[in-house]
């Protein structure tokens, strides 16, 4: 009885080196690749021009790709946005010290850009893997899921950003529009140069 017990053992034991061999070598590799930022990402850029090839030719698989497309949009979102949301923590946005004591805090991102970089890659890779499998070619009308697609992003890009709206902005046809004129002929004149010239505010 001991000798199958001890084979099942001694596999199990074999596993888990070789997980743990595999697990380190993958890490020493991903560590090495760390400081080499463009060629990282131009390596991404090759591999999802190949699925995205590969899912053209088999004219398939849309459903896969638009689950791939929605889980980007959200890692973009991690990426761009920063690890402290002004209104969660009740701060008033960006804004400079008052006080000596207070000190500066510079953007930090939330999804830093290793990790966006890391999960974006293996998201393409298990996507393409997915592409080997029928079970996945999924039949969709594919122009409607760009199209949502795309009004996801728009309303995504809409996010409010908080450090933009504490600054009043002035366009340069408004700071013109306030110069203070010295007789009204000659602001007439400009007005209309500014319209022929197709300017309006």
């Amino acid at each position: 009885m001991d000798g199958p017990s001890g084979d099942n053992a001694g596999a199990f034991v074999a596993l888990a080196k070789w997980k743990s061999d595999f697990s380190r070598s993958f890490q020493y590799y991903l560590d090495r690749s760390t400081p080499h930022p463009v060629e990282r990402w131009l390596g991404t850029l090759v591999f999802a021009l190949i699925y995205l090839l590969r899912v053209y030719l088999l004219q398939g698989f849309y459903i896969v790709t638009y689950g791939l497309g929605i889980y980007l949009l959200n890692l973009m979102i991690g990426f761009l946005s920063p690890i402290v949301d002004p209104e969660i923590e009740g701060l008033d946005g960006a804004s400079l010290p008052t006080r000596g004591s207070d000190e500066f805090k510079p953007f930090i991102r939330r999804l830093p850009e290793f990790k966006f970089w890391y999960s974006i890659s293996k998201a393409i890779c298990i996507a393409f893997v997915m592409t080997f499998f029928t079970v996945f070619d999924v039949p969709v009308f594919w122009p409607i899921l760009l199209c949502y697609w795309i009004v996801l992003f728009f309303f995504d890009d809409e996010a409010p950003d908080y450090a933009h709206d504490q600054i009043q902005v002035y366009t340069i046809q408004r700071r013109e529009a306030e110069v203070h004129w010295k007789d009204a002929s000659s602001k007439q004149q400009y007005v209309k140069g500014l319209i022929m010239a197709g300017y309006s505010w």
